[in-house]
This record gives C-alpha cells, structure tokens and sequence, in this order.
C-alpha cells in the first residue's frame, strides 16, 4: 500500500539539502530540482502523488509500490535527469521530471529508433502533476515547472522535448460524463502530436485489475 501524499510530513531540510530551488512565490510554494540520490530519499511522497493523480480516468493506474520503485528508478540512475518537486507548507504538491529518452527503457525508444528520429537530441518528459486540490488554485505552475525545464534541456543542448498520453475511445465506459480531453492543454503549451509514432505500456488497470497493455499518443515541442 502506498501512503496519500496528503497523509505524508516533508522535511525541506531532509529534501533540499544541497538542492536547487528554481521557483517559489509569496504564498509558501516552492519548486526544487533535485538530482536522482536526492530525489530517491522521497520515493515515498513521488509514489503517492504518482498514483493518485494516475488512479483516475483516462489511465486507470492502479499502482502499487513495487511498480513504483522500478520505475522510478530510472529517473533516480539518470545522470543528467532532473526530478522536479513542488511543495506547500510541507506537503508535496507537485512532481514532475525532465530525463533523456536514451535513459529511459528500451520500449520507449523503439519507436523512435525505427522512425530514424535521432534520440541522442531528445528529452523525455515522464510527468506534470499538480495535486487535484491545487490545480484551480495554481493552474499557472505546471506551465512555470515546463518552462524552467524547458531552459535546461536548452542548456544542456537538447533539441526536442516529449512526452506520451495514453488514448481512450470516445465510448470508454470508464469515462466520466464530464470529462474533458487535455489535448486543448498540451496545444497551449506548445506541443504538437506526433501523427505516426505510439509507444506501449502496460500497466495494472483498476476497472479490470489486469496488467493491459496500453497506446500512447507522443506530443513533442521542438526547442
């Protein structure tokens, strides 16, 4: 079982020890950009948020810890990776992550590779999440988190970004009544999806507690 975000005390002085604070305002939030060691000491809290945020439609992810943990661990290994965490009198409140797609596994890679699209060029960009309670109340800090993790693939001479979404149909019977697709979103922040490249995933879904395999869109923003 993996403990609520909400349920779990931050330590900043455990967290940020030598970290880099990148934003913050006058209301108590602030972003730090942590190294894989650094961010590895807070699986707990990047868990948590990861599978609450993920339990939802249209992913479905019913996520457990030992899922968590060998996934999480690539960011963790990345050399040049960076993992993003927001927190607010606390309590994390936002994770997001910026790696090359060349750390990333294999399965990720592949359909690049036979596109002839030159991964060495490319950042991967695994997650943008702001706790639910938090999104009407900083709607603008996921776009500040791409923006400063737009600056440093530009520094570290990446040429590209992306990132993946997984697709639904429309009469998906998990699909709330009012729900509303994010592509408007990715748009505004400058991505375009990629019209022939899909990557599979699977993943333990809720709705039919079965690993299924699972097609994601790739969104991309040129540098």
């Amino acid at each position: 079982t993996i403990q609520a975000a909400a349920d779990i005390e931050f330590d900043p002085a455990k967290a940020y020890n030598a970290a880099q604070k990148v934003w913050s305002d006058d209301t108590g939030f602030t972003v730090y950009a942590l190294n894989g060691p650094q961010a590895r000491a807070h699986f707990k809290e990047i868990a948590a948020l990861r599978t609450s945020s993920f339990a939802g439609y249209p992913y479905l992810y019913a996520g457990t810890e030992e899922y968590e943990k060998e996934y999480l661990e690539t960011y963790f290994n990345s050399f040049i990776g960076k993992v993003y965490l927001g927190f607010h009198h606390g309590k994390v409140v936002a994770f997001s992550n910026l790696i090359p797609l060349k750390d990333m596994s294999f399965e990720f890679q592949i359909p690049f590779i036979e596109s002839n699209i030159d991964i060495d060029n490319i950042m991967y960009l695994g997650e943008a999440i702001l706790a639910p309670e938090y999104q009407h109340k900083k709607t603008h800090l996921i776009n500040d988190i791409l923006t400063i993790q737009e600056q440093y693939a530009c520094e570290k001479h990446y040429k590209q970004i992306v990132f993946m979404a997984v697709m639904r149909p429309d009469d998906h019977p998990q699909k709330p009544a009012d729900y509303v697709s994010l592509d408007t979103m990715f748009i505004k922040f400058g991505f375009n999806q990629y019209e022939n490249i899909f990557i599979q995933i699977s993943w333990t879904q809720r709705d039919t507690s079965l690993e299924t395999d699972n097609i994601l869109a790739v969104w991309q923003k040129n540098l």
